[in-house]
């Protein structure tokens, strides 16, 4: 399936760290018994029942299967509560029978007395037909029926006609039998014959899917284990995950390693990193034989339709440059490079109709010639589950190998199950696409067990009992008999951070689920075994606690504010399962858990980065700081110097574009910045621009004090491809003509005399040559004669110009070619003729092939990465100081603390709060602050890039306009900047541990810092200052600072310990008038360096987490 980086907790983690995941399945055949797995197993005549009844008293019991020549003495069947005689479909002979019994033995029901052996049938008190089973291994028999005192029996018989022996005594009850162990409630059920002979069959051999796209992922280790455990050895993963892959190694079991789709872009564009990653990924474990590494995926799924052809382009050059790496490396007949595709990437009613899809098949007859030259497999991905959940009348028997299915009839084939169908739908457009012998590999197939009506436990086993059944026959498919088909199982664990966008199904593709074990009786062989797999072992749980509703609550069922309570009975009921999360090893601290609510935004490539700023209220700033009107010019180069300064910064952004208050910033392709993670990007970019405005500002306004600290938002506009950049830029730049002629007039009509109101009306629905005239006739404006800034914006970039580098012994200046940035005006920055005039656009973006017609803003406002925040949860905006050990240095602060800074950032911090009155409360320490929003708030409609970047815009703004404040005697050398990000989290409680956890990290950080420095100032270098603090615990440093240097740590200030907690205090005044007194009550925002891990501060301080509206 196509693997997401988002991912969403559907319950919440409680106090003590713990998932209170419902995994609720819309499952009516589970077992609701003391027995949890209720499977008898009967290995070569020797039955072991499993009784899942509630009440039942005694066990099933099954005769036992000799082998040899058996004694049928003692066939006794006492059944009661029938009227009807024996039904004996077989002969019964004497007293050393060896009685051939015929397979159908349909229930014996009434009163039977037997005194010879081979009786074989059920015999049911009620309405069940007992019907024996072939089946040499398997004799399950599961008796659900709540209040019968005795099991009913199933006796299963050998191939060789060995009569079966044995006591059975039937009192009521009803009687479910069937081949795959499951348990059945209630109703009578007919159990099926399975006349399939496993006892000949020769073992299949299978491989599994291992993602780990988990917020607790299992330890490699354990995972590893498993797949020995189980005799599986084949194993694909989605990445090349190091310590996946070192577990793996002396294994014996082939592995699949894989290339990211957002890695695909890099692999094709520069053979080096194909080069590099060879080396890191293959070669490293193959050159001594260790890993049995032999094949390489690049990419997955890459021409999926939802992914909107961001990786069409790119994959056959990744998979060409890949496939060259390996055999450059040594490893092309060993290790071969392949890309796995998803089915629809081919079509047709029939098989035989099938083709390649006509969008992508030059690329895919690429790809399929590559294969084909390097005797590479075609990996396909076919999901029968996805063809019943995407259309309700698709036949259900058809997903399931059921025989006797109607199928589907292609001209002398018929096709009974919808693997041979698409399989030979694939084939038939291998064939013709001149390929008709390239070797198969079906890379995912599978069931999921929950998030659909369809997806079950049940459904998940009967379908790999079909597929194993399909698999153990190895008769092919019709247009290919024969063949033995090579398959990788989908998946192998449950997977919790999974998108869902696909369905609520993504998640629970696993046949174990995320802790490893099992969901229900799966024989990897193929041999028809029905018994359960091995599980993970060594599994490390969190404390057994759940997190329930309390019931005296009726109403806000899914806010748990109040509502829960923890008790440490399961909570699970029936079928509503209530898992307790494992424990990954991950954390070093019992609040790190809360990491696990982190989202990667990354914007993948081969996506262009376009970062949007624009000034937050900038109307109102403009006109507080008496800006010229309709352009002021100086504000306007003020913006532009900010501009090229970001491009200095810099280097991977090659292009901006900007007008009035706002500014967009093109990253070139290949960009890795900061991952790409969308918020980093946007953050960093906002406050470095927010810096170089504020620093700036006295060189544009030297006259004028800034009334209040500007600030910027920003966003992302994610490009898939170089025509929507083209879109993006005219659509900017026509909004600038369009807003400046409107401007133009306007402030010529009030100018003029006419209000604001007045001179809008006159404005009111005319046209660009109505304005144009209006300039001209009544004020004597050629609006064409306008400043090319105003009318045109101004965009930056990088051109190659000479620099005076030095000046030689002659006093002549020395010149070098060096890129720097210019800003140029142009009419049309997005036609062909300004953007391929330079080669550094061509080079880093791209060419422009046509020029823009129609401007389609709606078409590229789809483009912009939106991230809304779950609604109800609470907010953190967290802000870490970028590069601020290098600025520490630079601006000589105190080490460990330096008191001065740290309450720079305190005062910041607080200006925030008393700027948004939607922030309840911030944490910081050092360099970081986080600051919390309400799970009511609605801040700019919970728009993730917009809350971040106002947040850290103005944080920024403040520390520049407050550093002479905290600092007077020191410059500022460079202007500082921030980065951001948005969490979500869904309770208090969470809240609580999160700010818990940053102020444990506070005081470890400090704890060792004070020790490092303390050890530097006595004469350390920083090295040996490291290796003396090595491996030390917190007594131990403690002691180090009390005997060498007589400081006790406990006696250090709050602040450094601590760090500062920003809250708002309601204060009460007495407020006397000449009739009465009265009081006055506000919030005040206080800083505080108190212990906010303990419950006492939470309780002294209610009002920071309640769900009461602050008051204002």
């Amino acid at each position: 399936m196509a693997r997401a980086a988002f991912f969403f907790f559907l319950f919440l983690f409680i106090s003590n760290h713990l998932i209170c995941q419902v995994l609720a399945q819309d499952d009516k055949n589970k077992d609701d018994g003391d027995n949890k797995d209720g499977n008898g197993n009967n290995n070569n005549g020797n039955g072991n029942d499993n009784n899942g009844n509630k009440n039942g008293n005694n066990g099933n019991n099954n005769g036992n299967n000799n082998n040899g020549n058996s004694n049928g003495n003692n066939g006794n069947n006492n059944s009661n509560g029938g009227n009807n005689g024996n039904n004996n479909n077989g002969n019964n002979n004497g007293d050393n029978g060896n009685g051939n019994n015929n397979n159908n033995n349909n229930g014996n029901n009434g009163n039977n007395n037997g005194n010879n052996g081979n009786n074989n049938g059920n015999n049911n008190g009620g309405n069940s037909s007992g019907n024996n089973n072939d089946n040499n291994n398997n004799g399950n028999n599961n008796n659900n029926g709540d209040n019968s005192n005795n099991g009913n029996s199933n006796n299963n018989k050998n191939n060789d006609g060995n009569s079966n022996n044995g006591n059975n005594n039937n009192n009521g009850g009803n009687n479910n039998n069937n081949n795959n162990g499951n348990n059945n409630n209630g109703g009578n059920h007919n159990a099926k014959v399975d006349n399939f002979d496993y006892a000949h069959i020769k073992p299949v051999d299978v491989g599994v899917n291992w993602g780990n796209l988990a917020s607790h992922p299992l330890p490699a280790k354990i995972i590893v284990q498993m797949l020995k455990d189980n005799g599986i050895k084949r194993a694909k993963l989605f990445d090349a995950d190091e310590t996946s892959v070192k577990e793996l190694a002396h294994t014996g079991i082939e592995v699949m390693v894989a290339i990211p789709n957002g890695m695909l872009f890099d692999m094709a564009v520069d053979y080096s990193n194909a080069q590099n990653w060879v080396k890191e990924n293959v070669t490293r474990w193959v050159k001594d034989g260790s890993v049995k590494l032999k094949y390489v995926a690049v990419g997955n799924e890459p021409f999926l339709k939802s992914y909107n052809d961001s990786f069409v382009k790119d994959t056959f050059p990744a998979l060409k440059n890949v496939q060259q790496a390996l055999v450059e490396a040594g490893h092309g007949k060993m290790v071969k490079a392949t890309v796995p595709l998803n089915a629809d990437v081919y079509e047709g009613t029939l098989p035989s109709d099938g083709i390649f899809r006509k969008d992508i098949k030059q690329h895919i007859n690429n790809i399929l010639k590559n294969l084909h030259d390097n005797e590479s497999p075609f990996i396909v991905n076919i999901y029968p589950f996805l063809s019943l959940y995407e259309s309700p009348d698709f036949p259900v028997e058809y997903a399931f190998f059921e025989e006797g299915a109607k199928g589907l009839q292609d001209k002398n084939h018929r096709y009974t199950n919808v693997l041979d169908g698409n399989y030979d739908t694939l084939l038939w457009a291998l064939k013709k696409a001149g390929y008709p012998d390239i070797k198969i590999i079906i890379g995912e197939i599978g069931w999921p067990t929950d998030g659909h009506k369809a997806a079950t436990s049940q459904s998940a086993q009967k379908f790999y009992d079909g597929l194993f059944k399909k698999l153990a026959k190895r008769d092919g498919t019709p247009l290919r008999p024969g063949t033995e088909f090579d398959v990788y199982l989908f998946g192998f664990l449950d997977e919790d951070a999974k998108s869902i966008a696909p369905g609520k199904f993504e998640r629970h593709w696993g046949i174990f689920r995320f802790d490893g074990q099992p969901k229900f009786p799966i024989d990897f062989t193929g041999r028809g075994q029905n018994k359960m797999p091995v599980g993970a072992k060594g599994v490390k749980y969190y404390d057994h606690k759940w997190c329930v509703l309390d019931k005296g609550q009726v109403n806000k069922a899914c806010d748990f504010e109040g509502l829960a309570l923890i008790t440490d009975k399961n909570a699970s009921v029936g079928n509503c399962l209530f898992p307790i999360q494992i424990d990954s090893g991950m954390a070093n601290s019992k609040y790190e858990y809360v990491k696990s609510f982190e989202v990667e935004d990354e914007i993948f490539s081969p996506n262009l980065l376009v970062v949007r700023i624009h000034g937050r209220d900038f109307q109102r700033f403009s006109h507080d700081h008496g800006f010229e009107k309709p352009n002021d010019e100086r504000a306007l180069n003020l913006m532009n110097t900010c501009a090229v300064a970001v491009l200095e910064e810099y280097p991977d952004i090659v292009f901006s574009y900007g007008y009035s208050d706002e500014y967009s910033f093109v990253f070139k392709r290949t960009s890795k910045f900061y991952q790409r993670r969308a918020s980093k990007i946007l953050s960093l970019i906002v406050s470095f621009f927010t810096s170089v405005y504020v620093t700036k500002w006295k060189e544009f306004f030297p006259l004028k004090e800034f009334r209040y600290p500007p600030s910027f938002q920003s966003r992302v506009i994610s490009c898939a491809s170089i025509e929507v950049l083209q879109q993006y830029l005219a659509w900017r730049q026509n909004d600038c003509h369009v807003n400046n002629q409107y401007e133009t007039c306007l402030w010529m009509l009030i100018k003029h005399g006419k209000s604001e109101n007045e001179a809008q009306e006159i404005l009111k629905g005319t046209q660009k040559q109505e304005k144009n005239e209006l300039l001209f006739q009544q004020f004597g404006i050629n609006y064409k004669k306008i400043p090319e800034m105003f009318r045109q914006g101004s965009c930056v970039f990088k051109t190659e110009m000479e620099d005076i580098v030095k000046y030689n012994e002659n006093g002549a200046p020395v010149k070098r070619l060096r890129r720097k940035a210019r800003i140029v005006h142009s009419e049309n920055i997005a036609g062909k003729s300004f953007w391929n005039g330079h080669s550094c656009l061509l080079k880093e973006l791209g060419r422009f092939d046509e020029d823009v017609g129609k401007i389609k803003p709606d078409y590229v406002r789809s483009f912009v990465f939106e991230n809304k925040l779950i609604p109800s949860t609470w907010i953190v905006i967290r802000i870490d100081g970028c590069h601020f050990h290098r600025f520490s240095e630079v601006h000589e602060f105190d080490k460990p603390n330096d008191e001065q800074a740290l309450n720079l950032m305190n005062s910041c911090a607080v200006a925030v709060l008393e700027e948004f009155e939607d922030i309840t409360f911030a944490y910081g320490v050092s360099d970081e602050y986080s600051f919390v929003l309400k799970n009511a708030s609605m801040f700019y409609q919970r728009q993730a890039s917009e809350i971040v970047s106002v947040i850290v815009s103005f944080f920024t703004s403040m520390y520049v306009v407050k550093w002479k404040e905290f600092f007077p005697q020191k410059k500022l050398n460079y202007p500082p900047s921030f980065d951001g990000r948005a969490v979500c989290y869904p309770s208090s409680d969470i809240i609580r541990d999160y700010l818990a956890w940053r102020q444990v990290d506070c005081h470890i950080n400090n704890q060792y810092n004070t020790c490092f420095w303390m050890l530097v100032k006595s004469g350390k270098s920083k090295s040996e200052a490291q290796g003396c603090l090595k491996g030390t615990q917190a007594r131990e440093k403690n002691e180090l600072l009390i005997q060498k240097f007589g400081i006790d740590y406990s006696k250090l200030p709050l602040m450094f310990r601590q760090g500062s907690s920003i809250f708002r205090a309601r204060t009460e005044k007495s407020v006397a008038s000449e009739n009465k007194s009265s009081v006055k009550v506000w919030n005040k925002v206080l800083v505080s360096h108190c212990n906010i891990i303990e419950p006492s501060f939470w309780m002294a301080h209610p009002s920071i987490l309640n769900e009461e509206p602050p008051i204002y």
